[in-house]
């Protein structure tokens, strides 16, 4: 069976996979400028950062990364509200309950 990628804009920059072992969520890198060297060609590449159990699981380990990844909070009601706000875009654009 091969790879089923599923890719949306509000998804970005991670996507989802589904494969004979299971799911996992990937990361699209490009990599940084200083760590790009003549022999290297300096093209996005995908990275895998979670191995989720189910689909709702996917989509919800994507609203946690992108919370992540919006560096420090000063307080856990930011995070708590930021993580809020990034698994509703995803849940509302897709109308499922994760």
């Amino acid at each position: 069976m091969a790879a089923t990628i599923i890719r949306d804009e509000v998804l970005e920059p991670y996507f989802c996979s589904r494969d004979n072992h299971g799911w996992t969520v990937f990361e699209e890198v490009k990599p940084q400028e200083q760590y790009i060297t003549e022999s290297s060609t300096g093209e996005t590449y995908k990275k895998a950062v979670s191995h989720p159990s189910n689909f709702g699981s996917c989509l919800k380990a994507i609203a946690e990364l992108k919370t992540n990844s919006h560096g420090d909070y000063n307080s856990i009601e930011s995070y708590i509200t930021t993580f809020t706000k990034e698994h509703k875009s995803i849940s509302k654009k897709f109308n499922v309950g994760i």
